[in-house]
């Protein structure tokens, strides 16, 4: 769980899709990005996981619940019984932390193979997250072009209510 934070219109977006294509192209994983921007502030726990089972899933699921649903399509087996391993990239989460922390401590708990990518002005404050701040350009510099330095990333151990130890829009193209 990697959580890019900044003031909103730094390139936090512009990164986060970088960072998902390098990953689809050089580990060849499915990579599944999440708009919450779109979702109202109040929006409901149910609202949070419509949202990303629309990124996830298409078509019916009908007769499951959302949260069943996203397990049972992130929870897929290769034929050797090996956890297929898949991103799934959550952008503007500010406004709806605590329900989307809800969803993916429960997803990074029921699922070895996800590995989750956010985007919010805030830290989120989930179990095993690591920030990575991501800084104002100053004025009058311009972005370097290049290798990008590695930058320093924080951990936060604080876990959600009701989990006692961590675990370990579409299909985006």
């Amino acid at each position: 769980m990697v959580t890019l934070v900044g003031p909103g219109g730094i390139g936090k977006t512009r990164l986060a899709t970088a960072v998902a294509r390098r990953i689809r192209k050089a580990r060849r994983m499915p990579v599944y990005w999440v708009h919450l921007a779109r979702l109202p502030r109040d929006a409901g726990l149910g609202a949070v996981e419509d949202e990303i089972l629309a990124a996830v899933i298409d078509g019916d699921f009908s007769g499951r619940s959302a949260r069943q649903t996203l397990i049972h399509a992130f929870g897929r087996s290769d034929a050797a019984g090996r956890a297929l391993r898949a991103v799934l990239v959550l952008d503007n989460c500010e406004h709806v932390l605590d329900r989307v922390g809800q969803v993916v401590a429960e997803l990074l708990h029921a699922i070895p193979g996800l590995s989750v990518l956010a985007t919010s002005r805030t830290a989120t404050g989930w179990v095993d997250e690591h920030i990575m701040p991501i800084p104002p350009l100053r004025r009058g510099i311009r972005p370097r072009t290049g290798p990008v330095a590695p930058m320093r990333t924080t951990a936060v151990t604080r876990r959600p209510p009701g989990m006692n130890s961590p675990s370990p829009s579409k299909k985006w193209r």
